[in-house]
């Protein structure tokens, strides 16, 4: 039998390693997913500026996989010339 010391030591351990593979492929999605350019065209009521914090609003604004979830089955609303 394993004494109550080395399985505590061994839940930690894989806590450890869950805890580090989850920030691992958080870091990989939030780094591999940011937009760093945009182009905005034929638009003459809103500068390229406001359509870009309209449509790339909160804190994950800025990374594509948020934003195709976030617009999968709605288009941009309540913004009046916007598509």
């Amino acid at each position: 039998m394993q004494s109550k010391g080395k399985r505590l030591l061994i839940k930690w351990i894989a806590v450890g390693f869950v805890i580090a593979v989850v920030l691992g492929v958080s870091y990989y999605f939030l780094d591999t997913y940011t937009i760093k350019t945009v182009y905005v065209e034929g638009n003459i009521h809103y500068t390229e500026d406001e359509i870009k914090e309209m449509v790339m609003e909160g804190a994950m604004g800025n990374n594509s996989l948020f934003l195709s979830m976030k617009y999968k089955n709605k288009g941009v609303e309540n913004i009046p010339f916007v598509d």
